[in-house]
């Protein structure tokens, strides 16, 4: 057993050179596939996990000095963990992996492990599998292909929200924990290769940013997993739409408008309280403002001005379509805003006279 720190660092339990079995990353309480050790806190163990750029490590600790215990592998890679009781002896205390779900690739790229339902293995929502012959056998090794190609060049893919996920395995993503969700979900719409994306830790309502730039292994579902964004073509959102339309026709669903929801905060931040010497026009829907958001990203904020006669509905409306208009000639939007009484769209930052070489691909003539 040891850590594999590419990535976001995880417990990989290994024979020889292959990887068997993994403690997926930390979710600022617990490994991703241990939930139970936030529970063991009640009975003496405390557990510590730091990432620095000089360090990475995980201990425990234990409140009664004089508890024994010890962390043993087996001949088939469990780990165990056993306590001394003086009238028992050595006891089991604990053990991983616990299911068949703790494999490095238990149902194959792209496939969801889950012990809830039978067979364990079943594809994405937008994904079939690969070799359905052998899926039928029970054998989900080969897991599962897209249906629809992305669409990345003109801008229209959208994300599935994955509930209770088990993350898929983290050796080949990439981590920023300063980054928020609404930068994390900009970045990987951004990034063609992006594929998934989700928080870091999970504390405090989530923080930090997981993006994924590949198929995904190790996938599964349960109880206490969180959530995950899967992205998928803009086509497999058609039928969603159509079967909640009636339901909810007049609320915001993520299934309805692909983008993220800006936190007015994080909009203040970027256009430093709309400054001034931050705006860049006016125009008939209200005044744009430069802004630059954590990460160095420049955007383009339009707010609604208050006087607008556009109500909320409209707004969301005028969203929507704006989205089904996505397309690589378009200055591209990346959310919006709806806040207080703040109503704003989130595009990105086109600086002055670009946009012909960005239409044409020639330089601007001065």
């Amino acid at each position: 057993m040891s850590m594999d720190i590419r990535g976001d660092p995880q417990l990989v339990a290994s024979f020889r050179s292959v990887r068997k079995s993994r403690s997926g990353p930390w979710t600022g309480l617990s490994f991703d596939i241990i939930p139970e050790m936030v529970s063991y806190s009640q009975t003496g163990f405390s557990f510590d996990f730091v990432n620095s750029n000089k360090e990475i490590y995980y201990s425990y600790e234990i409140s009664n000095r004089s508890t024994l215990t010890r962390l043993v592998m087996n001949q088939t890679g469990k780990i165990e963990r056993y306590v001394w009781l003086d009238l028992s002896g050595w006891i089991m205390y604990w053990y991983t992996p616990r299911t068949q779900c703790a494999a490095i690739d238990s149902c194959g790229p792209n496939g969801v492990c889950s012990l809830f339902i039978s067979p364990m293995c079943s594809c994405l929502q937008g994904f079939k599998p690969k070799s359905p012959g052998d899926w039928g056998l029970m054998d989900g090794s080969r897991g599962c292909v897209r249906k629809q190609p992305l669409d990345c060049q003109n801008r229209t893919d959208g994300f599935l929200k994955m509930t209770a996920a088990q993350l898929p395995d983290t050796w080949s993503s990439f981590v920023d924990r300063s980054m928020g969700l609404e930068e994390c979900r900009a970045r990987c719409l951004m990034n063609c290769s992006c594929t998934a994306y989700t928080n870091a830790d999970v504390r405090d309502g989530g923080s930090g940013c997981i993006l994924w730039f590949q198929d995904l292994s190790g996938l599964g579902q349960f109880e206490s997993g969180q959530t995950l964004y899967v992205r998928l073509a803009a086509s497999e959102f058609v039928h969603a739409d159509i079967t909640h339309r009636h339901e909810h026709e007049s609320e915001m669903r993520e299934e309805d408008i692909e983008l993220p929801m800006f936190d007015l905060s994080l909009i203040h931040e970027a256009t430093n309280n709309f400054a001034p010497e931050n705006k860049l026009g006016q125009g008939g829907f209200g005044p744009v403002y430069k802004g630059k958001l954590r990460d160095g990203l420049e955007i383009a904020v339009k707010r609604l001005s208050k006087t607008s006669k556009q109500g909320t509905d409209e707004f969301k409306n005028e969203v929507m379509l704006i989205t089904k208009l996505q397309h690589r000639n378009l200055v591209r939007l990346l959310g919006c805003c709806i806040q207080v009484e703040e109503r704003m769209l989130i595009y990105e930052y086109m600086p002055n006279k670009s946009l012909d070489a960005f239409l044409f691909g020639v330089e601007p003539v001065e």
